[in-house]
């Protein structure tokens, strides 16, 4: 997956553009942005969810990406759809939703 991110990293990123990123998340989001261009930090909520009015404030000329984990590691939140669509619908960047551990998130609330 590392290998994806560079290669997303290098094709959208470069000198002087930047991504955003709601933090905490998986850390490998900032490592990549950071070797091709900067990151804009956008605070979780106190339980862990996302602001997505936050996120879009945060976007400027400069934007090129949002990365989104869903469920985010290390917290668990899901972000509901509704969050995912206002951002999809109101930025004109491109938003990464990583759903990697969809499948673990499902397996551990079936076996629960």
């Amino acid at each position: 997956m590392d290998g994806i991110f560079d290669t997303i990293m290098r094709l959208f990123i470069s000198p002087g553009t930047e991504s955003i990123i709601p933090v905490p998340t998986f850390s490998y989001y900032e490592i990549a942005t950071l070797a091709m261009g900067k990151t804009g930090f956008v605070d979780r909520e106190p339980d862990f969810n996302i602001d997505p009015e936050k996120i879009i404030d945060k976007v400027n000329k400069e934007t090129r990406m949002i990365f989104l984990c869903s469920p985010n590691n290390p917290s668990g939140n899901s972000i509901p759809e509704k969050d995912a669509r206002k951002i999809l619908e109101s930025v004109d960047t491109i938003v990464f939703i990583d759903e990697a551990y969809v499948e673990f998130a499902d397996t551990v609330l079936q076996n629960s």
